[in-house]
């Protein structure tokens, strides 16, 4: 009787284990794919899921995901998933690569990328591809960009952005853009709204979603 006691206090401490692991992982990046507006969210301790704007993991539990050699997750600025589902992640040194949800370089290999003038790519707080394929870049002083994987400002130079009451860029955690266009963000106190990339409460105003 003694050793099945151990056992399960063994058992208890691993599941304790991994139950902490898995809550004390921390919001990196989100997108929306096209195909399907499943909403995807990377975590900083490498991990994918997928589900709903209002419930992070209802399609998926968190899984690992592969990155390019030499190249960690907190690299990473910005992911995007373009109409085709492909998922293009920017790095902290300039470059982007192509690939999947879990496979950071399965289609392309890294390749270098432009900002606007003025811009940095720690001034990223947060992208996306529209159905379109543009790309959609919001920085941290409130404009926002529209251009190519390789060129954030070749379709439109900066405009300002406007965010619901109360809340300022560095409240953001993540940002998509579903199949109807709309764009979503997360913020860090567990709200999440929704319109466009200029006007980011538009069509929903603030609701909650599980962290």
């Amino acid at each position: 009787m003694k050793l099945k006691y151990f056992l399960q206090a063994v058992c208890l401490f691993f599941v304790s284990g991994i139950m902490s692991a898995l809550q004390a992982q921390e919001i990196m990046e989100m997108a929306i794919a096209k195909s399907n507006d499943h909403v995807y969210t990377w975590y900083d301790n490498q991990r994918v899921s997928s589900g709903t704007s209002k419930n992070l993991d209802e399609y998926s539990q968190p899984a690992k995901f592969s990155l390019p050699p030499n190249k960690s997750a907190g690299d990473i600025v910005g992911i995007g998933i373009s109409a085709s589902d492909k998922v293009y992640y920017w790095y902290s040194d300039g470059t982007v690569t192509s690939g999947s949800s879990k496979d950071a370089n399965l289609y392309r290999e890294s390749y270098t990328y432009a900002l606007p003038p003025g811009k940095s790519p720690s001034d990223i707080v947060g992208m996306d591809i529209s159905s379109s394929d543009k790309v959609y870049a919001w920085y941290s002083d409130g404009t926002v960009s529209s251009g190519t994987s390789k060129d954030l400002n070749s379709y439109r130079e900066t405009y300002n952005y406007t965010l619901p009451l109360g809340k300022s860029p560095s409240d953001i955690v993540g940002m998509g853009i579903a199949q109807n266009d709309h764009v979503y963000v997360w913020f860090a106190d567990g709200t999440v709204s929704s319109g466009t990339s200029k006007d980011l409460d538009k069509y929903r105003a603030l609701y909650p979603y599980n962290k």
